[in-house]
């Protein structure tokens, strides 16, 4: 069989195109695109046709639409001259508006766009820490540290637990190990140096703990540290 691709792929479709034709290639077919054939077919009205159609049309106000800035202004350029005013092309970005009222057409309040989230029952209320939480969880993962301390003599109790999950190398004994003696270390000079101070300890034992993993896995996972006096 032959295959004619006349279109150019839409900008982020490129490797869909291409497994596409790569497909046809293993079965054998003849593919003809823009890159081997003139067979190149714009799926666009040329400016002497949408001049045409505007010299027909007449419109008193005019707002080019489908495109990017660059071909807006140029559709735009083509109203002005075939008579339509300046003043009277509204060239719009997302989030613009045109009020037309009393056969008059001016601009409006602009909008609130953009990407709008839902999760649930959810909509749009998405908070912006939350989505960097979660970014941060999928590319580099989560450790837990929990300390248990005795307030009363000053020194921590039982031993340290250190979970990793969607780490690199977080399940490796010996780069557990590793963290556990780092947050020994961090731990007792916090001791030493501030006593037992919750918000100080967690501060240096999730600090002790972030450099560790990013010398030996150049990962920086979310570190969440539990304190626990008793």
């Amino acid at each position: 069989d032959t295959v004619i691709i006349s279109a150019t792929p839409v900008p982020g479709n490129e490797k869909a195109v291409t497994r596409v034709i790569n497909g046809l290639a293993r079965i054998g077919a003849k593919i003809y695109d823009k890159s081997n054939a003139l067979v190149h077919v714009s799926g666009h009205a040329g400016s002497e046709e949408l001049k045409i159609v505007l010299t027909m049309v007449k419109p008193k106000y005019f707002m080019p639409v489908h495109g990017e800035p660059i071909h807006l202004k140029a559709h735009a350029n083509l109203a002005h001259s075939v008579g339509i005013p300046k003043s009277n092309v509204f060239i719009l970005d997302n989030g613009d508006s045109l009020m037309l009222e009393n056969h008059q057409v001016k601009r409006g309040e602009t909008v609130e766009t953009g990407v709008v989230f839902v999760e649930g029952i959810s909509v749009g209320d998405t908070n912006q820490v939350v989505l960097r939480d979660r970014k941060l969880l999928a590319n580099d993962g989560i450790a837990t540290i929990i300390v248990m301390l005795d307030s009363k003599r000053q020194m921590p109790v039982g031993d340290i637990e250190i979970i990793m999950r969607g780490v690199a190398g977080g399940d490796e004994k010996a780069l557990l190990a590793e963290a556990h003696a780092c947050v020994a270390a961090a731990l007792k000079s916090a001791i030493g140096t501030h006593g037992v101070r919750r918000n100080m300890i967690q501060r240096e034992v999730k600090d002790a703990l972030a450099k560790l993993l990013w010398d030996r896995c150049r990962r920086r996972p979310m570190i969440i540290p539990v304190v626990m006096e008793i």
